[in-house]
């Protein structure tokens, strides 16, 4: 079965800005969890890093 977001992001569907800030909270939390860093209280370098990577920039392109 074919998860729903998976489906929200394959094809020419755009996305809602609702959905792309799902998907952009979700790529926070799992790169936070990779660096080991608390989400609550990142630096202002910290943040500057995740902003910059391509599933903060392109939360569309995270499943595809």
């Amino acid at each position: 079965m074919q998860r729903d977001d998976e489906h929200l992001i394959k094809g020419n569907v755009k996305l809602s800005k609702e959905d792309e800030n799902v998907l952009r909270e979700k790529f926070v939390l799992d790169y936070c969890r990779k660096k080991g860093w608390d989400k609550e209280s990142l630096s202002p370098t910290q943040m500057l890093e995740v902003v910059q990577q391509g599933g903060y920039k392109n939360p569309g392109m995270i499943l595809s």
